[in-house]
This record gives structure tokens, C-alpha cells and sequence, in this order.
């Protein structure tokens, strides 16, 4: 739950969320799949902010906290639902406001060191906040999954904490994918022909 100086209350639906993935979903979920088998390391992506003084870390962190309870998505785990099956992402409650970890850094932490370390990082989290202190503020580093964001969402996500943070007393944004109508699935054969084209790619540019 959010901190007990907040007025803002949680924006979850209730009950489970249940999204089908989709066939770039289940694309990214077969080469993670094939680079953790090689030891090749995983889609990770970092964003990288310059922030100027005055930066007020108790409502960046409230915000991050809010922004984690309306994304039920950043709580989910993957089922495969059997070998014919399409998988979900699936998010159980209770929904943690941790989701979307915000952890300060001491001074004198270097840039480039700290941003190679945060790649090799095994943690599993989707999204995670980093501040690093720099003469005349600091930097703020978000590291994300590419399995769930692509560079623009995690611009989109950076920018609604922003938002939560410069306007505490908005609600934050509710996320209603879990409301989105899907296709019914293709039959396994035509499933399997959509991605083969990329798949042949990916050997032939390795």
C-alpha cells in the first residue's frame, strides 16, 4: 500500500490480471530463451537522465511507488499453459508498491562502471530506478526489461512517474490492458510461420 502520508489510493482492478502474450511477446520470450541456453545475457535496456538540483527524493520515490500499484503488468509472471497453448502474463494481487525500486547511490559512484554493472546485473525485475549523484545534481538511470518495454515505454513509464511526482495530488494512471479484446489464436502451424522469417534472420546475423 502506499506510504500512510499519501491521499492518493491504489488504481488496481481487482482480482487477477490475464493478458494473452502476443507473437513479438512470444518472439522476445524465444530468443531470451536461446541467449540464456548460450550464455549470451538477456534484452536489457538503460535510460539515462541528467537531473539538475533540488531534486526532491521523497516524491520521486512516492511517485514510483503509486506508478508500481497501477501497472498490474509489473507484477507479472509468465504461464505457459501447456505446449499448444498461447502463454499469459499473469499478475496475482496483492500487488507490491515496490514493484518499481528507486535505491540512491553514494557519491563518487562512477557512470560507466555502475551502468556496465547494472546490464551483467541478474536482478529480474522489469523496471528499476537508479540515482547517481553528478556535480550540480545527478543522474537518474532506469534499468528495463526489453521483454516488457520497448524504448518508448520506457520513455512513456519515465515520463508518467514525472508526472506523478510533479503533481502528487493526481491519481495516477490506471493501465487497462487487461481489458484490450485479443484475436482468437491461430491454429499451431500458422503460428509457427509468422516468426520463422525472423529466427532465420537471427542465425544468419550470429
Amino acid at each position: 500500500m502506499p506510504s500512510s502520508n499519501s491521499s492518493i489510493p491504489p488504481t488496481v482492478p481487482p482480482g487477477a490480471v490475464r493478458v494473452p502474450f502476443t507473437g513479438c511477446d512470444a518472439y522476445f520470450l524465444a530468443i531470451e530463451d536461446m541467449m540464456a541456453r548460450a550464455g549470451q545475457g538477456r534484452h536489457v535496456g538503460l535510460s539515462v537522465l541528467e537531473l539538475g538540483p533540488g531534486l526532491e527524493i521523497p516524491r520521486l520515490r512516492e511517485a514510483a511507488r503509486r506508478f508500481s500499484l497501477s501497472h498490474p503488468l509489473l507484477h507479472a509472471k509468465i504461464s505457459p499453459r501447456g505446449p499448444f497453448s498461447v502463454p499469459e502474463w499473469i499478475a496475482e494481487p496483492p500487488f507490491s508498491p515496490d514493484a518499481v525500486a528507486l535505491e540512491e547511490h553514494p557519491e563518487g559512484t562512477d557512470l560507466q562502471e555502475f551502468c556496465e554493472a547494472l546490464l551483467a546485473s541478474p536482478d529480474e525485475a522489469y523496471l528499476q530506478l537508479h540515482l547517481v549523484p553528478r556535480e550540480g545534481g545527478s543522474f537518474l538511470v532506469a534499468r528495463w526489461f526489453h521483454l516488457l518495454f520497448d524504448g518508448r515505454g520506457a520513455e512513456l513509464a519515465l515520463a508518467e512517474i514525472a508526472r506523478l511526482a510533479a503533481n502528487p495530488s493526481e491519481p495516477a494512471t490506471p493501465v487497462v490492458s487487461w481489458g484490450t479484446p485479443f484475436p482468437p489464436p491461430e491454429k499451431l502451424l500458422a503460428c509457427l510461420r509468422h516468426p520463422q522469417a525472423f529466427v532465420d534472420r537471427h542465425y544468419e546475423l550470429k
